[in-house]
């Protein structure tokens, strides 16, 4: 700020003449002030606008844009009767799903070693199995005809087990042995080799064959006929199940 200049004023007082130091403060500019205000605003959207795209521009050169691939539809085609045959039976057999089952499987032995007097006791064996049971269809039982309609109908066999693999780590033995009895050694081999026939006569009764039938079609005309809009696929399930 401009330092006050000091003015004399003469005051007329009665008989004499009194000067007077009065303090003097100039006028400031008010536009010029303005006008500087706003040319420092326009400076600093510029500087941060320069910012701000410099700034997008090393993120996109750092972080480039992700690339996303769109998988484009195999085209409709049709295909001949002779071909279907051939890739059917080339294929033999083809898995559509894979179930966990567990069962258990007991066997009694009778203890030959008893009074006449008292009731034959028996040594029990039970062994609770599991294991994955892998189901699907003998491709090689399949047949394939040509209707009316110009498409070609595939008529699939029963889906059946193709594959039990069992799973010893989850598999235990519950023995019980009366005082009088005991366990024939043979007896724990012969259990396990019946856990496979067991797991798939489960997978069987639970419904988890005839389960198959839900999916297996698309999945054969998916994998072995992509694209093909002539096939019509038949069904059949194992007895007393749909």
């Amino acid at each position: 700020m401009t330092r006050p200049k000091n003015q004399q004023i003469q005051r007329a007082v009665p008989g004499y003449i009194v000067l007077e130091e009065a303090e003097y403060y100039p006028q400031h500019n008010t536009t010029n002030s303005v006008l500087r205000l706003a040319l420092a605003g326009v400076v600093l959207l510029g500087v941060g606008y320069f910012l701000f795209s410099l700034g997008t521009a090393l993120i996109g050169i750092l972080i480039p844009d992700p690339v996303i691939v769109v998988e484009q539809p195999a085209p409709s085609v049709s295909i001949g009767l002779a071909r279907v045959q051939q890739s059917l039976h080339k294929q033999s057999s083809f898995e559509v799903r894979s179930f966990t089952v567990t069962t258990n499987i007991t066997i009694r032995q009778d203890n030959d070693d008893f009074l006449w007097v008292f009731p034959v006791d028996q040594t029990s064996v039970d062994y609770h199995a599991s294991g994955v049971v892998t189901v699907g269809y003998d491709l090689t039982q399949a047949s394939v005809i040509e209707g009316e309609d110009g498409n070609l109908h595939v008529f699939l066999p029963i889906p059946t087990v193709l594959d039990v693999d069992v799973q010893p780590e989850l598999s235990y033995f519950e023995v019980e042995v009366p005082s009088n009895g005991s366990l024939d050694p043979e007896t724990m081999t012969t259990i396990v080799s019946r856990a496979e026939d067991a797991l798939a006569q489960t997978a069987y009764a639970r419904g988890l064959v005839a389960e198959v039938n839900n999916s297996g079609p698309q999945l054969i005309g998916y994998d072995l006929f992509p694209g093909t809009r002539n096939l019509i696929f038949h069904t059949q399930f194992p007895e007393g199940q749909k």
